[in-house]
């Protein structure tokens, strides 16, 4: 045995004078992993792209000398893809098959694709021919949503959050429609002053399944996990139209234009019995970042239905709210109605043109 062989294996021989070379590339860490439930198919982890199917180029390629079933007649060259999005973090598979690729038992439909979650069973050609088990190891957030809702709607991002919940960006695993996700989570019912009181929160969903308008925000479905409700509401894309008014100046005609539609939408409010009450640039949203765009009117979490008689509590927010709002003195009978719409209306105009509020904070102090 020579002295080379007799050092510790931890150790770099005298003699050589190599240099040390680490040949190996930084390891990527998975974002997913497919467990096999065939004997002839190993386990992959899921690195970067992954395909399947009987071309050489697919990660995993089956053949008739491996697929005992012979079910490899029906695979196609490329039969599905597994990848992870860069825009949104989601986990995608998409069949590219003639004879289907399955997901818990459902054909996805050649060009269809569906967003994975851990656990899903992959099929092909048939929905009992299982192939796969889906685990991701990424680090999506789950926390935010009940498992019922987890099933049916990925987590992309946070939108917003306040001292009573937060809004996320959410995607149908099915339709990949995006929509917002308002979660509230109910204060005490002693508690009334609070906006997460349940009457006021169950108020602005009784409002929310019937307003239904253009210039409004629409709601597609309400649930309720223990004191946490779930509020499914269409997703603009271009924000709060605050983020509009400070990012550039707008022209005349733009402003006209953004203004119409908020008139038509509070008119079309006030027509139901609605006094919205909260009216303001952060609850006025935009489509999408089109100079040209739709906005629509949300949060009604202080807005009042006067079926049967006028509004009289003080609430709002202050830079923007009536002053018969919070002074009684300015009240006819002690009540207050569609004016302090208008009013707020008048201050966000203001506001688009000058980019500046018309009151400061002090000279609302007198009416507290």
């Amino acid at each position: 045995m020579s002295d080379e062989e007799d050092l510790p294996k931890t150790l770099t021989p005298k003699e050589s004078h190599e240099p040390i070379v680490n040949s190996q590339e930084p390891q990527k860490l998975p974002w997913g992993r497919i467990l096999s439930f065939k004997k002839f198919l190993q386990n992959v982890d899921l690195v970067q792209e992954f395909t399947f199917g009987r071309a050489e180029k697919c990660t995993v390629r089956i053949s008739s000398n491996c697929d005992p079933a012979n079910v490899v007649f029906g695979i196609s060259k490329i039969h599905f893809r597994i990848e992870k999005s860069q825009d949104d973090k989601l986990i995608y598979i998409t069949d590219l098959s003639k004879n289907g690729t399955f997901v818990n038992k459902v054909k996805l439909g050649n060009g269809q694709r569906k967003i994975l979650k851990s656990y899903d069973e992959i099929a092909v050609t048939s929905p009992e021919y299982k192939l796969y088990c889906f685990l991701e190891q990424s680090s999506q957030e789950n926390d935010f949503l009940p498992p019922f809702l987890f099933t049916k709607y990925a987590n992309i991002r946070l939108l917003g959050r306040g001292s009573c919940g937060e809004v996320r960006l959410v995607k149908n695993r099915d339709t990949l429609q995006n929509f917002a996700i308002k979660k509230i989570i109910l204060s005490d019912s002693s508690l009334s002053h609070r906006i997460n009181h349940p009457t006021k929160v169950y108020n602005e969903i009784d409002l929310l399944q019937k307003l239904k308008h253009p210039g409004v925000i629409t709601m597609f479905d309400i649930q309720q996990h223990e004191r946490e409700v779930y509020l499914v509401l269409e997703y603009m894309q271009g924000g709060e139209f605050t983020k509009r008014i400070l990012s550039e100046a707008m022209t005349e005609d733009i402003t006209k234009f953004y203004f119409l539609q908020m008139i038509v939408a509070t008119q079309y409010l006030h027509s139901q019995g609605v006094i919205h009450r909260d009216l303001k640039p952060e609850n006025i949203l935009l489509r999408d970042n089109r100079e040209e765009t739709l906005l629509k009117i949300t949060d009604f979490g202080l807005s009042k239905l006067t079926e049967e008689s006028n509004a009289t509590t003080m609430c709002g927010t202050l830079t923007y709210v009536a002053p018969e709002v919070i002074d009684h003195s300015y009240r006819k009978g002690g009540e207050y109605g569609n004016s302090a719409d208008i009013w707020s209306l008048g201050v966000i105009l203001y506001f688009s043109i000058t980019r500046e509020l018309p009151f400061k904070y002090v000279i609302f102090t007198k009416f507290v």
